[in-house]
């Protein structure tokens, strides 16, 4: 928390399975309270990784790219992870 806010950290990824630990453990928890991970259809372990460090993961189910307006437009869900 900040001056009695909450703060979330928002991670895009993709096929970040080697380097998430690494992110992950740069960041202050003693500031961030929350951590995401969005994952844009990694074909790795990204999601497992990132679960098994307490992130909360996002997937990108669709993801389209509208060429007149420059710009992506995604369809997410929120991925869970036992294993």
């Amino acid at each position: 928390m900040i001056a009695g806010k909450r703060v979330c950290v928002v991670m895009p990824a993709y096929n970040a399975e080697k380097t998430v630990r690494r992110t992950v453990a740069e960041i202050d928890r003693s500031v961030a309270d929350d951590l995401i991970l969005v994952d844009d259809k990694s074909k790795d372990d990204t999601v497992r990784v990132s679960a098994s460090l307490g992130c909360m993961s996002w997937c990108t189910r669709r993801t389209e790219y509208m060429a007149r307006s420059h710009c992506f437009c995604t369809t997410n869900f929120l991925c869970t992870y036992s294993g």
